[in-house]
């Protein structure tokens, strides 16, 4: 039997944060909430042993990565046959859904998948680099190294200054 009481409080704090990261990564506020509403719903289906976790949280978002991912991969799929069925005759058009405008998020949108998910966690979800790598299942030096990465390749792509010396994760 689900804790009811102690699931209600733990939705409401992951809620919010788990759209955040699937709206930055994904750049659609509506596949965000689907992605965190099924995220939650998992966790209450196995509620028993996520609350037991030292860390639900970090499962939950493990969870909504993995979908996100999932849809990543679907989109990449489903852009490809579109492009097919464009160039054969008669077909359909190539028009791709727009995401937000902010040039920050759709520059992060571009990065490798682990440098993706790394910012996300640890800019926009608040995350220490300790609880991104429980997250990911990498080690923490791992996530530094990403998070450099990812830090050098967006100034790349922002044409910002390059202010990786002195920068700290």
């Amino acid at each position: 039997m689900v804790d009811t009481r102690a699931f209600d409080d733990f939705f409401r704090i992951e809620y919010p944060k788990l759209v955040a990261v699937a709206a930055a990564l994904t750049g659609d506020r509506d596949l965000a909430r689907d992605i965190a509403q099924e995220s939650l719903f998992r966790a209450c289906r196995a509620w028993d042993t996520v609350s037991g976790l030292d860390r639900p949280g970090a499962w939950t978002r493990r969870v909504a990565l993995n979908l996100v991912t999932d849809n990543v991969r679907r989109g990449a799929r489903d852009r490809r046959l579109a492009g097919r069925l464009a160039s054969a005759p008669g077909g359909a058009s190539d028009e791709t859904p727009s995401g937000p405008d902010e040039p920050f998020w759709r520059a992060v949108r571009r990065l490798p998948e682990r440098q993706r998910v790394a910012v996300a966690l640890h800019y926009l979800a608040d995350r220490s680099v300790d609880e991104v790598a429980a997250t990911m299942g990498i080690a923490p030096g791992t996530v530094k190294a990403t998070l450099s990465h990812a830090r050098r390749s967006l100034a790349r792509s922002l044409d910002l200054p390059d202010v990786q010396r002195g920068d700290r994760a």
